[in-house]
């Protein structure tokens, strides 16, 4: 804003903002090496600005270098000379380029925590509070961008009815989210979510024929449902389920006690109660209906025996409302978030929505991990676009792209407090650039979106505010055990569909007895100071179902065999993680007693038989390996030492004592 004010009142004004975080101190104000000098990215530009070198000159008023990012010694202090009365900065190379009179510094940064006295008393400060502009001009400017002045109007109305300081505050007073959210954050979600679900209602009144046109009490009615709608999720959709209080519950109660006029179904006898979150604006008769009314079925033909289960998805309401979420933003080229602990299903969701959208969008995946930097990140980001013209980047043939960035927080954290990875995403979510580290020149990327996902209870438990809010997010928590049994049971009746009656049978009972042991481990093997690693979640359930489901007609014939499958994947995935003979003595006694309880009509002495072994080291060479059972240890014992001499006959002979 300052920017174009200067240049609406004639006073040219050309800027460089960058943050210093999302690069190294050294690519800042370059660096020696023996024989060579290798210049930095702000001292290039300002000695540019200094020298008025192209594309800079005389003619310039201002000339500004922004510097947005957070405040630390390792990199300020060098600034200090520019900052006092020297005005300039000199570099380790010994020049000195100094700061010309239409040169300005301007710092951007949400907090003085790491500043030193010597950098606060050399700088002008102004403290911007959250309240000092608040979320109104926002809203104000996100309604005046519509073209339709009808639909100014209604939302005008709209915002003034259901969006309200009380009502904000009241809900950041009372309700806990997964991540911490601001008044503003919440408003912008509000407005990015309108912007994905309005052009669906003007598509739908394209697509009635003339006769059919859609009165306007009508269509102001569905378009309340929709505003409604996004408030629900912009307000809601980040609410967290804890083990005291379900928050989402309660702002459904709340939700639906503060806006009566909201006409949500009326349960019939013997139906659960449901939640705002559990409806969606229909357009066909204008209702909210409930999502499981629009669940597909799941198609297990269109599945190869092969398919790894992990990489199975099994439709639920969960599902539905968060990829119908995640595709109205990013259609609008919204960023999106999902946050959840381990096993909700985050990354599933993610990678098949962007398998469904494959054909009309590229994306890339990046997962981040305690050792990636900005660099790296850079790079691996870089891979997937072209030049286009000039300093323009983007994905080749003018496609879209999405970066897909996993476990967001994993990024270390350094002394200051700051992930540089994060640093750098900022910067090109903030400008749509950033910098090339060896031509120093700036890069323009085009084209180009976020999906993102983080676990709230691993890595660095914190990601940086400002990067946060270019998110819309949305919690993703445990699916309800009614929708872990249709999942469970989709896949392993799936698997099932070629084996004999009797065996399919055993798919229900199975997916009981997995989510009754799963329940029974969980409650008795807690996490402690010497047992940190007993943390268990569905990828434990799905990891079970991933061994069953490498059975075969031919190795299983029988129900007793099937079972005996299941106790061996259920021991593996729950009593390999235990560590003293007193647990396991206990899951031992828990394991029998669900066999017992879900297999009443089988042999219980057969089953509890031992040894149970299960492996692929059997069969002649050459041939498929089938995940079969074996008698007894001898037999395993002979089998892995034939392989073992097949492998020393066909592979020259390692030299050990090297």
């Amino acid at each position: 804003v300052l920017f174009r004010a200067f240049n609406r009142l004639g006073q040219k004004c050309v800027s460089e903002i960058f943050n210093p975080k999302a690069i190294r101190n050294d690519e800042l104000y370059g660096w020696l090496t023996k024989t060579d000098w290798n210049d930095g990215i702000l001292s290039s530009i300002m000695r540019n600005m200094s020298r008025n070198n192209p594309p800079y000159n005389d003619q310039q008023k201002w000339k500004m270098v922004v510097l947005d990012g957070d405040i630390d010694p390792a990199w300020i202090e060098s600034l200090n000379t520019v900052m006092d009365d020297n005005k300039v900065l000199t570099l380790v190379s010994n020049e000195r380029i100094p700061l010309t009179p239409p040169m300005r510094l301007l710092f951007e940064i949400s907090s003085l925590a790491n500043a030193t006295p010597a950098t606060v008393s050399r700088a002008g400060i102004i403290y911007i509070n959250e309240k000092d502009i608040g979320w109104k001009p926002f809203v104000d400017s996100w309604i005046a961008s519509r073209d339709d002045e009808k639909e100014q109007s209604t939302l005008l109305s709209l915002f003034n009815k259901y969006v309200t300081p009380e009502t904000l505050e009241y809900i950041r007073r009372n309700f806990k989210t997964i991540v911490p959210q601001s008044d503003i954050m919440r408003v912008q979600g509000l407005c990015y979510l309108l912007e994905g679900l309005l052009p669906k209602l003007a598509t739908h009144k394209k697509s009635l024929p003339s006769v059919d046109k859609m009165p306007p009490a009508m269509e102001k009615e569905l378009f309340e449902m929709y505003f409604v709608f996004a408030c629900v999720w912009a307000f809601g959709g980040a609410l967290v389920i804890d083990k005291q209080r379900n928050h989402r519950t309660e702002f459904s109660s709340w939700f639906k006690n503060a806006f009566q006029t909201v006409k949500y179904p009326l349960p019939e006898a013997n139906q659960p109660r449901y939640e705002v979150f559990d409806y969606f604006a229909s357009t066909e008769d204008c209702k909210l209906q409930l999502w499981q009314t629009i669940v597909p079925d799941y198609k297990v033909d269109e599945l190869a025996s092969t398919t790894d289960v992990t990489d199975i998805v099994v439709p639920t309401p969960d599902t539905i409302r968060l990829t119908f979420l995640m595709d109205a933003l990013v259609r609008q080229r919204k960023p999106v978030l999902f946050v959840g602990t381990a096993g909700t299903g985050k990354t599933c969701i993610v990678k098949q929505y962007l398998s469904s959208v494959a054909e009309e969008m590229l994306s890339s995946n990046i997962n981040l991990n305690s050792r990636t930097d900005a660099a790296a990140l850079q790079t691996i980001m870089e891979q997937p676009i072209d030049k286009r013209s000039g300093r323009i980047y983007g994905p080749p043939g003018n496609r879209k792209l999405i970066y897909f960035v996993d476990d967001l927080n994993m990024p270390f954290v350094d002394m200051y407090g700051t992930q540089s990875p994060e640093a750098f995403l900022r910067q090109h979510m903030d400008y749509g650039c950033w910098y090339d580290r060896a031509k120093l020149e700036k890069k323009e990327i085009k084209d180009v979106q976020y999906i993102a996902c983080m676990n709230p209870t691993a890595g660095s438990f914190f990601v940086n505010p400002r990067l946060m809010r270019h998110f819309t997010t949305f919690a993703c928590s445990y699916p309800s055990e009614e929708n872990i049994k249709r999942i469970y049971l989709s896949i392993l009746s799936g698997h099932l569909r070629v084996f004999p009656k009797d065996l399919q049978a055993l798919a229900a009972p199975m997916v009981q007895a997995s989510i009754n042991l799963f329940a029974s481990v969980s409650e008795r093997f807690m996490p402690t100071a010497g047992n940190f690693h007993y943390l268990f979640n569905l990828r434990d359930l799905t990891n079970i179902f991933q061994g069953v489901c490498r059975s075969t007609p031919s190795t299983i014939t029988n129900q007793l065999g099937f079972v005996r499958l299941w106790i061996n994947e259920a021991s593996h995935v729950f009593s390999d993680r235990l560590t003293s003979d007193t647990d396991m003595e206990r899951f031992e006694t828990i394991l029998k007693d669900k066999v017992k309880e879900s297999f009443t009509e089988l042999d219980q002495e057969q089953l509890g038989a031992r040894p149970v072994i299960f492996t692929t080291f059997t069969g002649d060479s050459g041939q498929e390996r089938k995940y079969t059972q074996v008698a007894d240890y001898a037999t395993l014992n002979a089998s892995l030492t034939n392989y073992l001499q097949e492998y020393n006959d066909n592979n020259p002979v390692m030299d050990l004592d090297r």
